[in-house]
């Protein structure tokens, strides 16, 4: 799971795991649906991101909301 730099005018600790858990809780959000689809609970693992990664700059909202994403890997 990822998010996106935005957190307003936090101070950097604040900010670090406010968006750890928002990542977080998308990451479980998607594994929660592939559970449901079918997927054995002990096949996902679940990773958590924060901002550290980025894909797109932020300067436009569009980029913001592309590094508010789930990846989902298979083997």
């Amino acid at each position: 799971g990822h998010a996106s730099s935005r957190t307003g005018e936090m101070n950097v600790p604040s900010h670090l795991n406010k968006n750890l858990n928002i990542s977080e809780a998308r990451a479980s959000a998607a594994a929660a649906e592939l559970n449901a689809a079918g997927l054995p609970s002990e096949r996902i693992v679940i990773e958590a991101k924060g901002d550290s990664e980025p894909l797109y700059s932020e300067a436009m909202p569009s980029g913001e909301a592309g590094n508010r994403r789930a990846e989902i890997y298979f083997e």
